[in-house]
């Protein structure tokens, strides 16, 4: 799914669930086996060509007929609080891979401060 969006300096950002990075894949589950993880919100971060700058954004999707399919631009600190929100939410999440690739974007969720 695409997005294509004004950034603050007016130029023109595209949001492509194909080829940005996903950091946060929600659990599926086909609608023919239950109602459980039928609808769910995927996290992932645009990194633009020029300058570098990142943009997280909210895939949401449901497998329910007749439910579009959006996409939601938030905040870096949003998109944190998002990750702590599923720490531990389905399968280990995250896992080693899922930590290296979150720290490449320096969000560290799991290493406490206090």
């Amino acid at each position: 799914m695409k997005k294509v969006f004004r950034n603050e300096d007016n130029k023109l950002v595209v949001l492509n669930t194909k080829y940005d990075e996903q950091l946060y894949n929600a659990p599926e589950n086909p609608p023919n086996t239950g109602t459980r993880y039928i609808t769910g919100k995927d996290l992932y971060v645009h990194v633009t060509k020029n300058d570098k700058q990142e943009y997280y954004y909210l895939y949401c999707w449901s497998m329910w007929q007749g439910v579009e399919s959006r996409i939601e631009v938030i905040s870096k600190e949003d998109a944190t609080q998002f990750l702590i929100s599923r720490v531990g939410d389905y399968w280990g999440f995250p896992d080693n891979a899922d930590v290296e690739t979150l720290k490449k974007y320096n969000i560290n969720i799991i290493e406490e401060e206090a």
